[in-house]
C-alpha cells in the first residue's frame, strides 16, 4: 500500500485535534487520521478503521483517500479483498488527476485486473500519471512505445521516457536507456554515455546492467579498460544468476586474469552457466573437465 500523504507530527495534543476534526467531517482531517492509523501513529495499527476513514473522506470526493481506499480494496487490507471496488475507487481519484490512481488504473487494464486487458487504455493511463512524474508510470510508458503496445511503436519516445525514469533513479530505466545508447536505438549510438547509465543501474544491483558494465570495462568499450573492475561486476552478476555474467567469470579463471588462475573454480562459475542452458558455457565445461 503507498499512503501518499505528508502525515504526522508527534504529539497527542495533534492526534486529538485531528480526531476532533475528522469527527466534525473534515475530508483532510478524515484522510490524516485514516494515514495515523494505517502507520500507526499515535497508537496502535490498525488498518480497518483505517479504511473507514478512508472511506468517509473518499466520500466527500477528495482524491488522495479515494486512491488509498482503492488500494485497501485491491490488496484486500482494511476491506475486503475486491478488485471492481478498488477499479471504481482508482478512477474516481484518476479522473481528479491522482497521479499513482491513473498508474494503478493503467495497470488494472494492462492485466485485465477487474476490467478487460485493454492496452490502449493502459497506455492512456500510464500517459497521464508519467506526465505528471510519476516514475514507475514513465517506465511503463516507455515499454509501450519500446514494443507498440497500446501506442504506435516509436523507439524515440521510448527513450525520452526511458530518461525521465531513469533521472528518477529507475534501475531498470537506465539500464534500458543504456542499451538504446549502446545499440543507437531511438538516439545516437553513444558508448560512454551507455557505460554511464549502465554503472547507474550497475550500483543499485541490477544483474544485467552489472554484466554490460563488466563487459565495458572488460573490453574497455566505452568506460577505461579495467579488467579488476569487469571481474568484480560480472562477480556480482553472477552470484544474482546472470549466466552470461558466471560464463564471463568463468572464463577469467580459467585464463588467469587479474585472478589467480583456477581451473576448478572456473568449472564451477561454467557449470552454474550450463546449468541455465548457457550453451557455450556447457562447450568450455567439457572442454575443461580434463583439467578438473
Amino acid at each position: 500500500m503507498s499512503v501518499s500523504a505528508v502525515t504526522l507530527i508527534a504529539g497527542a495534543s495533534h492526534i486529538d485535534d485531528v480526531r476532533m476534526a475528522a469527527e466534525r467531517g473534515d475530508a483532510e482531517a478524515q484522510f490524516q487520521l485514516g494515514v495515523n492509523l494505517y502507520k500507526g501513529y499515535g497508537g496502535a495499527q490498525d488498518s480497518a478503521k483505517a479504511a473507514e476513514w478512508f472511506h468517509k473522506a473518499a466520500g466527500q470526493g477528495m482524491a488522495e483517500a479515494q486512491c488509498e481506499l482503492g488500494n485497501c480494496y485491491y490488496i484486500g487490507e482494511g476491506k475486503e479483498k475486491d478488485i471492481t471496488e478498488a477499479l471504481k475507487w482508482y478512477r474516481k481519484s484518476a479522473d481528479q488527476g491522482n497521479s499513482w490512481a491513473q498508474f494503478r488504473l493503467g495497470m488494472c487494464y494492462e492485466y485485465g485486473r477487474g476490467v478487460g486487458k485493454d492496452m490502449v487504455e493502459a497506455a492512456k493511463w500510464f500517459g497521464k500519471s508519467a506526465e505528471q512524474g510519476e516514475c514507475k508510470a514513465q517506465l511503463k510508458l516507455a515499454f509501450c512505445y519500446d514494443n507498440g503496445k497500446g501506442v504506435k511503436k516509436k523507439i524515440s519516445e521510448a527513450v525520452k521516457w526511458y530518461r525521465e525514469a531513469a533521472e528518477r533513479g529507475s534501475a531498470i530505466a537506465q539500464c534500458n536507456l543504456a542499451s538504446c545508447y549502446a545499440k543507437g536505438r531511438g538516439v545516437e549510438k553513444n558508448m560512454a554515455e551507455a557505460a554511464k547509465w549502465y554503472l547507474k543501474a550497475a550500483e543499485q544491483g541490477n544483474a544485467v546492467a552489472q554484466c554490460n558494465i563488466g563487459v565495458f570495462y572488460g573490453t574497455g568499450i566505452g568506460a577505461g579498460k579495467n579488467p579488476a573492475e569487469a571481474v568484480k561486476w560480472y562477480r556480482r552478476a553472477a552470484d544474482q544468476g546472470s549466466a552470461a555474467a558466471q560464463y564471463n567469470l568463468a572464463l577469467y579463471y580459467r585464463d588467469g586474469r587479474v585472478v589467480e588462475k583456477n581451473p576448478v573454480e572456473a568449472a564451477k562459475w561454467f557449470r552454474k552457466a550450463a546449468n541455465q542452458g548457457y550453451v557455450k558455457a556447457q562447450k568450455e565445461l567439457y572442454k575443461l573437465s580434463p583439467q578438473l
